[in-house]
């Protein structure tokens, strides 16, 4: 049977939507908020018939069990909820006129009234309804409803009410209650979608039970009333949705803390069971609620090692997948030396070590007493430049680490990494070294540093990665040397030229991978093609400058041995989208030949036919998006093979993949770029599903067409997403909710000051954003860029510790303005962030730190309110322009 409609909407969708005005401000909602909350009235209701049914096939069939015992026994723990039915029956019971048509639609009992059904079913399941505690209740029921009904009265007094929309108001409120309830059971089945219902004996129970249209009445008020008084009664501005929102991560975070407190309870009783024989003077005394109470003084004295405890009775599977979720420091802090075998069983993060998201005493515990342990079986270690000062003197005696294999530096400065590249010796097995985020300064010559690099430990290094966020190399500012290292066969670099490119090649004669990334303009010089004579694969990415033809035809020719290229250049020279001229010049050696070049017009009044270019490509595949709006293209064969992606938004309408493609399944940088807000984004995002990070840079470009302006394409699911950049502040900031919804694992954000300020000061945003913000992020870095404020406030810090009140590595990064690093701002942000590990700081310093470094972390010791109660426990590093504090 279909439901029955009220001016072609569905009758329940206009009973909802009386009743949010009727709770709310009386003011109508937006058509898709009345769908949302219908959707939601409806599994709740539900969730109740289920409940019936569950409750009546366990029941005898000579005890009946009606619909409003069900109501009265599931709610048995819910006061407001059974004061507001106990109003409800004895409203309907009240023999007045206007309750005359209400009274009809209730079978009663001739000797019991439905109020008097309802004490005794309370009485029944030893319900008390009478007693103290419920007159506060109504009391608050009362103030609840005086809520609703100023709301309501502002309404009626406005201006844009006439006397006419009132009477229409009210005739729609009776109607359509009144339509509710002159459906059948089976319009409400139908509408629950539940056409199985069971009552154990329809004679008995319906004298005295509730007609399932009156049920859903009242449920219905009850959800309603409920939701809009916590709307306004919030103490931050939010929405129906964001109560809804909080409602499904209170349950959520019940369930997930109830699990946990069942382990918890369990792992005592392990411990008491074998611990309390040989010490009976632990105190132990249990609630009535199952917790249990002891004097955590007596456990934690106790030395004597547990037999079998919950976490060992687990198998191997799941102790690692617990693991997954932890980093390797913690992991080896809190598993480590446990006993034999959970040592085997994290052996993975004893063979590959990094303990950059550890605490400073924390770090020095692991570095003391337990990497001396495990020396032996470190492959891979991970050093982050805070963390050097032991590691230096620890690698000065190179017998430990022999079995080193993948050296990985984080965050170096070339003053400290040529220092520390010295104590590099002895260790046969170390042969990769990948340093990330290097800062170059004018202490150090490039090309010094780099031959330090390349002959490092003894020079039996054969791989060099530097990461694309190294400054780039100079290195024709010193003459010919006759230095080499033969012992270098792949090597990736952050170049300014190609003239750096010969240079490097001179130094590394048996080099067979090149992956390169050019910074400046190519430079026209003529290369012998004997000298890359051991060169297999030459990959070059240089987004920064236009390229010619000339340059493309010169790296393709560079040597005869090559038979792997990879390009991505950007040009205004039509003959490199010119598929023939193109592949006229690829040797026929070649076996890969991978090409993506980003083409737009120097002209705009130039001619620009992309269907002339897409057929001069016709020999092999390609994937293409056209921006007519701008006249450029972005060509690349199939598939994209970079690491790195770096598009402009215009692109994000016209791509020719499909979007459940895998052309792009390699890419994890990508940077969006000249976009007016952050919507634009997602047609190129749903492409890129296995990105680690994502840049957006916003710019204020002249208006485009309506066309460009559409309502944005869904972001698909970024499960591997961890890293987020907003370069200045976009129009709908509110966007980020979206993003951090499909990306769990978003844990840091970089993001200009401006805009962030001017999110966390608006009242407009979603609750929920602020949510999610709160919850994932942990590192946070804020970009002052020409920002309008004078100084950096308690203010402007307070607001932003409200949210990310989690963060434990914050960046603040003052170069591009004119602020300096104060001693007062270090001390604000500490006391306002109580979980931050790590504090880096880059700019100026100011000059009282500049005169009294030694004083400083006497000052923090000071005024950061006991956290940092020892200058032993925490430790500051001093640079040029920036200031690190490690706690």
């Amino acid at each position: 049977m279909s439901i029955k409609k009220v001016h072609d909407q569905d009758l329940f969708h206009n009973v909802i939507g009386i009743g949010l005005r009727m709770y709310g401000n009386g003011y109508p909602y937006a058509p898709q908020t009345v769908s949302y909350i219908t959707e939601y009235c409806r599994q709740q209701i539900r969730h109740y018939f289920i409940q019936h049914n569950q409750l009546v096939r366990k029941s005898h069939d000579y005890c009946p069990l009606s619909y409003l015992s069900t109501l009265v026994y599931t709610s048995r723990h819910k006061k407001y909820f059974l004061k507001r039915l106990q109003h409800f029956f004895q409203a309907k019971d009240r023999p007045v006129l206007q309750q005359d048509e209400l009274v009809d639609n209730i079978i009663k009992d001739k000797k019991l009234t439905m109020a008097d059904r309802f004490k005794r079913i309370c009485r029944q399941t030893q319900i008390s309804i009478d007693d103290n505690q419920t007159k506060a209740i109504s009391s608050m029921l009362d103030r609840q409803r005086s809520r609703q009904y100023a709301r309501l009265d502002i309404y009626y007094k406005s201006d844009a009410l006439t006397s006419d929309d009132y009477l229409l108001f009210v005739e729609q409120q009776h109607s359509s209650f009144n339509s509710l309830r002159s459906l059948s059971s089976i319009d409400i089945q139908y509408w629950l979608q539940l056409n199985n219902l069971t009552v154990s004996n329809k004679k008995s129970v319906s004298k005295h039970d509730l007609r399932l249209t009156e049920i859903c009445v009242f449920l219905i008020k009850e959800i309603l009333l409920s939701l809009m008084d916590k709307v306004y009664h919030s103490p931050i501005r939010c929405d129906i949705h964001d109560i809804i929102r909080r409602q499904h991560v209170q349950n959520n975070r019940l369930l997930i803390q109830c699990a946990f407190d069942v382990i918890a309870l369990e792992f005592i009783r392990q411990l008491l069971r074998y611990r309390t024989y040989m010490h009976p003077s632990i105190r132990v005394t249990s609630s009535t609620n199952d917790i249990l109470s002891i004097d955590l003084n007596d456990i934690y004295h106790i030395t004597m090692p547990l037999s079998c405890s919950m976490l060992e009775m687990l198998p191997d599977e799941i102790i690692l997948e617990v693991c997954r979720y932890l980093h390797s420091g913690d992991v080896l802090y809190s598993f480590f030396d446990l006993n034999s075998r959970l040592n085997q069983t994290i052996t993975f993060y004893r063979q590959h070590v990094s303990l950059h998201k550890t605490f400073y005493m924390q770090f020095i515990e692991i570095f003391t007493i337990i990497l001396p342990k495990i020396e032996s079986s470190i492959r891979s270690l991970v050093i982050f430049e805070l963390e050097s000062p032991l590691f230096f003197e620890s690698f000065k005696t190179n017998h430990i680490y022999e079995h080193l294999e993948k050296l990985t530096l984080v965050n170096w400065t070339d003053e400290k990494l040529i220092l520390f590249l010295d104590t590099l010796h002895g260790m046969k097995h170390f042969h990769t070294l990948v340093i990330q985020a290097l800062d170059l300064t004018e202490s150090v010559t490039n090309i010094n540093l780099l031959k330090k690099i390349l002959g490092a430990n003894d020079n039996r290094l054969t791989i060099i990665v530097f990461d694309h966020e190294c400054d780039a190399f100079n290195l024709i500012e010193e003459k010919e040397t006759e230095t080499i290292f033969s012992n270098i066969i792949k090597i990736d670099i952050e170049l300014q030229t190609t003239k750096d490119l010969l240079k490097l090649v001179q130094f590394t004669p048996n080099v067979k991978q090149i992956h390169t990334t050019f910074k400046r303009p190519l430079t026209k010089i003529l290369f012998a093609q004997e000298v890359f004579t051991h060169l297999t694969e030459l990959s070059v990415y240089a987004m920064s400058w236009f390229s010619t033809f000339d340059d493309l035809k010169t790296l393709v020719q560079i040597s005869s041995t090559i038979e792997n290229f990879s390009f991505v250049l950007v040009t205004r020279d039509y003959s490199m989208i010119d598929g023939k001229h193109v592949l006229s010049i690829v040797p026929s050696r070649v076996k890969q030949f991978n090409y993506s070049i980003c083409y737009h017009l120097s002209d705009k009044d130039d001619d620009f036919n992309a269907s002339i270019i897409i057929k001069s490509w016709k020999s092999i595949p390609i994937a293409y998006s056209i921006s007519e709006h701008d006249k450029r293209i972005f060509l690349h064969t199939i598939l994209y093979q970079p690491n790195r992606l770096s598009l402009r938004s215009l692109f994000n309408k016209n791509m020719s993949t499909d979007y459940n493609s895998q052309i792009y399944k390699k890419v994890r940088h990508l940077h969006v770029y000249d976009t007016n807000s952050l919507s634009e984004i997602s047609g190129i995002v749903r492409h890129c599903r296995q990105i680690l990070d994502l840049i957006v840079s916003i710019r204020t470009l002249p208006s485009r067409n309506p066309d460009t302006q559409k309502t944005s394409i869904a972001l698909p699911y970024l499960g591997r997403l961890d890293f987020l950049s907003i370069q200045g502040t976009p129009p709908d900031s509110h966007y980020i909710e979206r993003i951090l919804l499909v990306a769990p694992n978003l844990s840091a954000i970089s993001i200009d000051f401006d805009c962030l300020f001017k999110l966390l000061s608006d009242d407009d945003q979603s609750l929920s954003l602020f949510y999610l913000l709160h919850r994932r992020i942990v590192i946070l870095c804020i970009r002052f860029e020409e920002t309008v404020i004078e100084k950096l406030t308690a203010e402007h810090i307070h607001c932003i510790a409200r949210i990310f009140f989690r963060v434990n590595h914050m960046c603040i990064d003052l170069r591009n303005s004119k602020l300096r690093i104060e001693s007062q701002i270090i001390s604000l942000i500490l006391k306002y962030f109580p979980k931050l590990m790590v504090l880096s700081l880059y700019g100026q310093l100011s000059e009282d730190i500049n005169s009294n470094k030694d004083m400083l972390c006497q000052y923090l010791a000071e005024q950061s309110i006991g956290r940092l109660t020892n200058v032993n426990k925490f430790k500051i590093d001093y640079g040029k322009e920036r200031l690190k504090v490690w706690m």
